[in-house]
C-alpha cells in the first residue's frame, strides 16, 4: 500500500532540532471518512500551532522540558523545526480511544518506511509503547529511535520520559557528528576516544558494578581497546572510563553511555589508534 497522508515536514526541519533532525511519530487521526493527503500538515497548522491542544501541547513539554503555558511564537517555533506523522494511514474511527486493526498497523509501516527515506531523520521519538512493541526490526536495525509513553495516556509524567528524550537527542548529535568524521583509507588507523564519566555520588561498590557492566556488555563484545577507570587525585570528581573505538563500533558506546542512568556526561574526540 502507498502513503496515503503526508507528514509534516517543518520550514526549518532540514536546519535540525538541537542538531538533530527530529521527526516525531504518534499514532493515528480519528474521524469519519477518510483522512485527506494534507491530513497531517492541515492538523499541525490548525491545532498543534494555532490552538491550545492538549496533546500537541504536551509533546512540546515532553521534548523541550519547558513547563507551563506555551507561547504562540513558541509552538511555531518548536513544530517548525521538527516533522510529524502519525502512523495509520486511515481513521481508526470517529473518537480516541478506538484501536488500530492489524492490517492498518502493517499498512502504516509500509508508508512510514517512505517517509523515512524521504526525510532521513537522525531521531524518530515513537508516542506510545505499543509502537514500540510493533516496530519491525529491520526499522529498528536502520534508523535510530526513542520510544516513550503515549503523552495521553494514564500515569505519564514528564519527569520519567523527558530525560530519555534528551538523552536520545543528545545521542543522535553526538552520533551525527563523529558520523562526519570518518576513517580515511590513507590513514586506516584513525579511530575515536569516547570519554564516560560516571556520577560523582557513586560509591566505589556501585562504580565497580557499572564499570564491570560497561566491560562486559561493551567492551568485550565489541573487543575495543580499554583505557582504563578511576577517580582523580583527590576522589570527589567522577569516575572517568575511556576507550579507544574503531569508527564501526563508536555507535554502540555512545548508544550505551547516552542511555545509562550511573553516566553523568561523555565526550567523543578523534584520535589514531594502532595498526592492526
Amino acid at each position: 500500500m502507498s502513503r496515503i497522508v503526508r507528514p509534516w515536514e517543518g520550514t526549518e526541519y532540514e536546519s535540525r532540532y538541537r542538531g538533530v533532525k527530529l521527526f516525531i511519530l504518534g499514532e493515528a487521526h480519528y474521524g469519519s471518512g477518510e483522512p485527506t493527503e494534507s491530513e497531517t500538515e492541515d492538523i499541525i497548522n490548525r491545532l498543534a500551532i494555532k490552538s491550545q491542544f492538549r496533546f500537541f501541547n504536551r509533546v512540546i513539554r515532553l521534548v523541550t522540558g519547558t513547563p507551563g503555558w506555551i507561547s504562540p511564537e513558541k509552538k511555531s517555533e518548536f513544530w517548525h523545526s521538527v516533522a510529524f506523522a502519525n502512523l495509520i494511514q486511515s481513521f481508526p474511527g470517529d473518537r480516541a480511544r478506538i484501536r488500530p486493526v492489524d492490517d492498518m498497523w502493517s499498512q502504516g509501516f509500509a508508508a512510514l518506511e517512505q517517509s523515512l527515506n524521504e526525510l532521513k531523520p537522525d531521531l524518530i521519538l515513537t508516542l506510545g509503547l505499543e509502537l514500540e512493541r510493533r516496530l519491525p526490526l529491520h526499522l529498528k536495525e536502520r534508523w535510530r529511535f526513542c520510544h516513550v509513553q503515549h503523552p495521553s495516556s494514564y500515569g505519564f509524567r514528564y519527569e520519567d520520559w523527558t530525560p530519555i528524550v534528551t538523552a536520545g537527542l543528545q545521542a543522535a548529535a553526538t552520533a551525527r557528528v563523529a558520523e562526519k568524521m570518518p576513517a580515511t583509507q590513507e590513514e586506516p588507523w584513525l579511530g575515536f576516544g569516547i570519554r564516560i564519566d560516571f556520577d560523582a555520588t557513586l560509591d566505589d561498590d556501585q562504580l565497580h558494578r557499572h564499570v564491570c557492566q560497561f566491560l562486559q556488555e561493551v567492551v568485550e563484545s565489541q573487543n575495543l581497546g580499554y583505557h582504563g577507570v578511576g577517580r582523580n587525585v583527590d576522589g570527589f570528581i567522577n569516575a572517568v572510563a575511556e576507550v579507544a573505538v574503531k569508527p564501526a563500533q563508536r555507535l554502540r558506546v555512545i548508544d550505551w553511555a547516552a542511555r545509562h542512568p550511573a553516566v553523568e556526561s561523555f565526550t567523543v574526540t578523534q584520535l589514531r589508534l594502532e595498526a592492526d
